[in-house]
């Protein structure tokens, strides 16, 4: 007996799809993050990769090399969780110098 295609059948397979695409598509975030972009100060005596944050406040990750899944690369957009490390100082001077906590790139 040969089974026929109905609509009810269709309606599942389009679900499931719609499942998977929507899986697909969601962006990986750090709890409690916010959005960031990566920005190339190495022009600047002492600087190098920092990471701009939608306020216009400055980081700079002491960890950047340990998430070695993100690719550092000027306009990235990033979200981030980090913890202030205060009492630091650094010869570039343009912002915070942090721990980065989790960093995931929003492609």
């Amino acid at each position: 007996m040969e089974k026929k295609w109905t609509f009810r059948n269709s309606f599942g397979v389009m679900i499931t799809l719609l499942f998977i695409l929507v899986s697909c598509i969601s962006k990986k975030q750090c709890p409690d993050g916010e959005l960031g972009v990566i920005k190339n100060l190495n022009g600047l005596d002492g600087c190098g990769w920092v990471i701009e944050l939608k306020n216009g406040d400055k980081l700079q990750p002491l960890n950047f090399d340990s998430f070695t899944e993100v690719q550092k690369k000027e306009g990235l957009l990033v979200h981030l969780s980090y913890k202030t490390m205060d009492g630091m100082g650094s010869i570039c001077m343009v912002g915070k110098i942090v721990e980065l906590n989790c960093l995931v790139t929003q492609e």
